[in-house]
């Protein structure tokens, strides 16, 4: 450890002889009679000020002791955009913006928050313009994030409502305008919504380039005349939009991911929004309550080479399948595809309608493995999933309510389709009767992996389906995953003793960890080529039902 004892030796000498200094300097001025009384008063108040201003010093080199103070300026600008952006965030036209207090911790962190642009780069408008304008000064040159609402127009700064006002803000928006990267918009419709507001920032964006702009949030529940404006966005990579389609702004052709949010939308509204932008490669819509009565017309295949994912929630099957079979998608890698069926819409429909066993049959035979799931909490939701080799996964999300119950998809129906399965997968605490198990699993014969994950009875029920004779059900059937059920350990060896009997042994046998004891899994090892013990799966374990963003807490 450093001896700090010379240096403050050297310091407290220093300071004697400043001070013997400063007294023999003030005794000589005193007989100096050429020097006016006022004069030297005004000498002494200048040192008590420069003085004072050396106190402080030595406060802040007392402040750089300590921890905070030995933190870098990247590190204390860290801390504040963390500061900033929850401020951000309770900032609204309710909430005027309360600065963080870390802004004004000393002056050393005061200084990095003012020469910071990146601290003033995200704003909610409208604001004063006196405080706009502190944004923009310190802000200096970098790319802002800029939230824009009209929820009342009583709620608009004072020194805005004039025309003078705003026409100011509007001229700042506009010289903004090529500084916006990140753009967020959110129109009320009624009565007190400030609608000048609206039409002035839709007409600049309109009139003004946006060539910073990356992406860009539209909310826009307003269903009027205005014309939707034409945007010189050409980096625009990303668009969210929710409102009548009438309102969405004509954007770049090079759009690569698109959002879109409204009602009652037909298979052919939303082929249309797609024909605008061929080189999408995101697309998810959702299509809140979906009109009754579809009439059906010849449409032209759309083909979108680029595009990766697809999402649409939700649709009736039937439409589902006619969007689906009219679009050319051949680079796809996920679809995430959400259908219901209730009664009220089966029967005001002209025709009769499909259930989830026709959309399911119509488009198996592309693919080479099922998933079925079904979440105990949610009586009418279930889960499909077809998925291929080449990584390919269609995911259906069904909600049916038809009666007081709604049973999975039929296995029957399923299996009187075209299909190239070897793999199947049941998640559910209730499998399909065994009735539909025998059919279902007797046409799937090139079926070489299963997979189960339900309650103990229904496990032995499943056994005791592939157990029939004299045909053997699965006869290619090599791999059995029962992770995540518990079963009897005689009622599974009795199972693999059949298969070797029948000369149709299993090649794995998949068991959470635990689930067997060193005496049952030696006897067991006898009865199958591996055995592995892996990782129990958590509740629930449908892998993807966070991209369905449901609450299983």
């Amino acid at each position: 450890m450093t001896d700090l004892r010379p240096a403050a030796l050297h310091l407290a000498k220093f300071c004697a002889t400043f001070e013997k200094d400063m007294i023999d300097n003030v005794q000589s001025r005193l007989h100096d009679f050429n020097l006016s009384k006022e004069t030297l008063r005004q000498g002494l108040q200048g040192l008590r000020e420069r003085l004072e201003q050396s106190a402080h010093l030595i406060e802040s080199l007392e402040n750089l002791c300590s921890p905070i103070g030995r933190l870098s300026d990247d590190l204390i600008l860290q801390i504040l955009e963390y500061c900033m952006d929850d401020a951000y965030r309770e900032w609204n036209w309710e909430e005027p913006l309360e600065f963080p207090a870390a802004f004004s911790l000393c002056s050393r962190w005061r200084n990095v928050a003012i020469k910071s642009p990146s601290l003033w780069s995200k704003l909610r408008l409208p604001m004063g313009s006196h405080l706009l304008g502190l944004f923009v000064e310190r802000s200096a040159n970098c790319r802002l994030e800029i939230k824009i609402e009209n929820d009342d127009f009583i709620s608009r700064p004072e020194d805005l409502q004039g025309p003078k006002g705003f026409g100011s803000f509007c001229r700042t928006f506009a010289r903004l305008s090529p500084r916006i990267s990140r753009l967020y918009l959110h129109w009320t419709d009624g009565d007190s919504a400030d609608h000048e507001l609206r039409f002035a920032v839709l007409r600049l964006m309109g009139l003004n380039e946006l060539t910073s702009l990356e992406f860009l949030k539209i909310t826009d529940y307003n269903n009027d005349a205005l014309p939707a404006p034409v945007l010189n966005a050409p980096n625009l990579e990303e668009f969210n939009f929710v409102g009548y389609p009438p309102q969405i702004p004509e954007v770049s052709h090079d759009l690569v991911d698109f959002k879109c949010d409204w009602l009652e939308l037909g298979p052919q509204d939303i082929l249309s929004l797609l024909s605008k932008y061929p080189k999408l490669e995101n697309f998810d819509i959702t299509n809140g309550n979906p009109p009754v009565y579809i009439r059906r017309v010849a449409c032209s295949m759309l083909s979108l080479p680029h595009l990766e994912t697809l999402r649409v929630r939700s649709f009736l099957p039937t439409d589902m399948n006619e969007l689906i079979t009219n679009l050319h998608i051949p680079s796809w890698r996920t679809m995430r595809l959400a259908m219901f069926l209730n009664r009220e819409k089966v029967e005001r429909r002209p025709v009769g309608e499909w259930g989830i066993e026709e959309f399911l049959g119509r488009h198996i035979s592309a693919f080479d493995g099922i998933i079925f799931f079904k979440e105990p909490r949610r009586r009418y939701h279930f889960y499909y999933t077809l998925t291929s080799k080449s990584g390919r996964e269609m995911h259906m999300k069904y909600n049916a309510s038809l009666g007081s119950s709604t049973p999975i998809a039929s296995l029957p129906k399923l299996s009187s389709y075209p299909n190239n399965l070897s793999s199947i997968d049941f998640d559910l605490l209730e499998l399909p009767t065994t009735h539909d198990l025998i059919r279902g699993l007797s046409s799937w014969s090139n079926v070489t992996r299963i997979r189960v994950r339900t309650e103990k009875s229904e496990f032995a029920r499943l056994l005791s389906v592939l157990e029939q004779e004299p045909d053997i059900i699965c006869p290619l059937l090599e791999v059995l995953d029962c992770n995540g059920t518990i079963f009897k350990n005689a009622r599974l060896e009795k199972f693999l003793k059949f298969r070797i009997r029948r000369g149709v042994p299993l090649h794995q046998l998949k068991v959470g960890r635990g689930a067997l004891d060193p005496s049952a899994k030696q006897k067991f090892q006898a009865l199958v080529g591996e055995i592995h013990e892996v990782q129990r799966l958590p509740q629930p374990s449908y892998r993807d039902m966070e991209a369905w963003e449901e609450e299983l807490r």
